[in-house]
């Protein structure tokens, strides 16, 4: 679903809660990175199935994005385990 912006508002995607927390970018950027590859790695130890890794990678990056999202200075250690289990789970 596409929304319309008007033009004075940031893309919300540019917006983040890390970043208004003061989280450079760069750093941010690499942390979601090292995060999925961690999500990814436990998924693999669990045999969890592939489909299950891939839906838990979205929520944990899903997590971060936008302004209304989690911030690396607060949710960081527990955000891979939690969008595992939202993954699998019923």
């Amino acid at each position: 679903m596409h929304t319309l912006q008007r033009n004075d508002q940031k893309p919300q995607i540019s917006t983040t809660a890390s970043g208004l927390d003061g989280v450079p970018a760069d750093l941010e950027a690499s942390i979601r990175h090292a995060g999925v590859k961690l999500t990814q790695a436990a998924g693999v130890l669990l045999r969890l199935p592939q489909d299950i890794i891939a839906q838990a990678a979205v929520i944990f990056m899903r997590f971060w994005l936008g302004s209304e999202g989690g911030s690396l200075t607060v949710h960081a250690s527990k955000a891979s385990s939690v969008s595992q289990y939202q993954a699998w789970k019923p």
